[in-house]
């Protein structure tokens, strides 16, 4: 039977992007500034008193004069915010690097620092781009294509089994699995008989015909590690290793690998919302109503979080 909570969570995963992340309920982009609490550091913007204001974290004095309708993380000496429904940048002392003309702003796919600020209109020639963490104007940006791979490739034969060819022609696994799941460079992700198991595009086994069940993970040819199922638990292995070493076995189902926190495994759904499985087999103290596909942004009611590497909260956002 499909299981209808998790294909919700794999839609929200998927429609949780720029431009409708939660527009409706905070006055940010839960994704965009996903992308730039990355670059987070012991000044931070936070919400109060119908404004956002930039603090020092280690002080707990306000950083400098200034507020702000919407507010984001500096990357690095810059930082994008809102006033007045316009979009301007600042430097770390709270002076504009670019007044606040601007009618919105777009981040190119895969990008973590570059913004693209436009006029009203969608006129190209009223675009600006600018790179925040280099603190300079950058018109030649060109969004780059995610390099294609693994140079395998699957072939069926007339009765309906897959084998697995390189790209020269060279069969290194003659027609056998049932299917093909999907790959990691050279590893294959493979069924057989109603078992799941991982080949190499050299003719090897690397994960034995033991499992019943792969995780579905989101963006996976980015991400080596995934979960496997055997007797109720997932057994989560990095498929960019040459040989096989079992991370954690747990419980949880991640369905959304490649976090930007680090030793984590994934995303996954609990009862009351998600949270985070990490390699040590622990979680996040505490359930969100939403997580970012990085793992840095949380949202609980009407409080929005960024999340640290300690597994604490910093509070960014409260109603």
């Amino acid at each position: 039977m499909v299981n209808i909570m998790r294909l919700l969570f794999l839609y929200m995963l998927l429609y949780t992007l720029p431009g409708n992340a939660h527009q409706g309920a905070f006055p940010f982009d839960s994704e965009i500034l996903s992308k730039f609490a990355q670059y987070k550091d012991f000044v931070m913007p936070k919400y109060s008193n119908g404004r956002f204001t930039y603090f020092n974290t280690k002080t707990g004095k306000q950083a400098f004069k200034g507020a702000f309708d919407t507010a984001y993380p500096f990357v690095k000496s810059a930082a994008v915010v809102v006033v007045n429904e316009k979009i301007g940048i600042i430097g770390r002392d709270g002076k504009w690097l670019k007044q606040p003309v601007y009618d919105g702003f777009k981040m190119p796919s895969y990008e973590t620092h570059i913004v693209i600020l436009l006029k009203a209109g969608g006129d190209p020639g009223k675009e600006y781009t600018y790179d925040l963490y280099n603190l300079k104007e950058n018109p030649g940006y060109i969004g780059c294509a995610m390099p294609l791979g693994p140079q395998y490739y699957g072939f069926k034969d007339a009765q309906g089994k897959w084998g697995i060819k390189t790209r020269d022609g060279i069969t290194t696994f003659k027609p056998a699995f049932d299917s093909i799941a999907h790959a990691y460079n050279d590893k294959i992700v493979v069924y057989i008989n109603g078992k799941v198991g991982v080949v190499t595009g050299t003719g090897d086994v690397f994960l034995p015909f033991e499992y019943t069940g792969v995780s579905d993970s989101l963006h996976y040819a980015e991400h080596p590690v995934t979960g496997f199922l055997k007797d109720g638990e997932w057994y989560y292995y990095d498929l960019n290793q040459q040989v096989a070493s079992l991370i954690v076995k747990s419980k949880q189902r991640c369905d959304q690998m490649g976090l930007a926190l680090k030793n984590t495994i994934g995303l996954y759904l609990t009862e009351a919302g998600y949270n985070i499985l990490y390699k040590d087999g622990t979680t996040l103290p505490n359930d969100y109503d939403m997580i970012t596909q990085n793992g840095l942004v949380a949202t609980k009611g009407n409080n929005a979080y960024i999340l640290n590497e300690d597994k604490s909260a910093y509070l960014y956002y409260t109603k």
